[in-house]
């Protein structure tokens, strides 16, 4: 078990963000791009000295109503950093299988495969509500600098969702499993945020 540390953070950032989707739950069109950096430092009030990096790319290609989402993202932190630092991973569509911020890891990358259909839409301008069905396959390397969290470069996990797009939050429900022995029933509404900040 990992012992409890208490910490500082200070730091200053940089970020670099390009979205031209045409919607952020069931994009069809545009792309999405993030990369941000953070140095932590003792003159801020950080316990610890370090750099950090994270960023993510989505670009949906559609075809009548199938669309294919390729999305990536990727965190780094080149220096070895205490486990409250690390990345947190799992979830629906972030390592499907794991239950969210089921991982914990220092560096990661995570590559996905998303495909949806639109089965339906139902209603007027003013309430429609779009449904689909898809499947989605995510492959990831971590990296973890202390014993306790052993690295894993072989990480695949599988999921299959029904969704709708409402005029308030989207609504989702699916499975997920992953070659780690996981699976997990998900049942979300809203926006599927990441635990990480972009």
């Amino acid at each position: 078990t990992l012992q409890n540390h208490d910490y500082e953070i200070g730091d200053f950032y940089g970020r670099v963000a390009w979205d031209s989707l045409d919607t952020p739950d069931f994009p069809r069109h545009g792309a999405q791009m993030n990369f941000i950096t953070s140095r932590n430092v003792g003159a801020l009030g950080s316990s610890e000295v370090f750099t950090q990096m994270i960023g993510g790319a989505r670009v949906p290609i559609t075809y009548g109503y199938n669309t294919l989402l390729l999305s990536t993202d990727f965190g780094s932190n080149p220096q070895s950093v205490q486990p409250e630092r690390y990345f947190v991973l799992g979830g629906m569509f972030d390592l499907s299988g794991f239950q969210p911020a089921g991982l914990a890891a220092s560096d990661f990358v995570i590559g996905r495969a998303t495909y949806y259909r639109q089965l339906d839409s139902l209603g007027g301008a003013f309430a429609k509500l779009d449904l689909f069905g898809g499947a989605s396959l995510q492959m990831a390397s971590t990296k973890s600098d202390i014993a306790a969290i052993p690295d894993n470069s072989d990480i695949t996990a599988g999921l299959v969702f029904l969704g709708a797009d409402t005029p308030l939050f989207p609504v989702y429900l699916g499975f997920g499993l992953n070659n780690q022995n996981e699976q997990a029933v998900y049942l979300n509404l809203g926006r599927i945020f990441s635990p990480r900040q972009y």
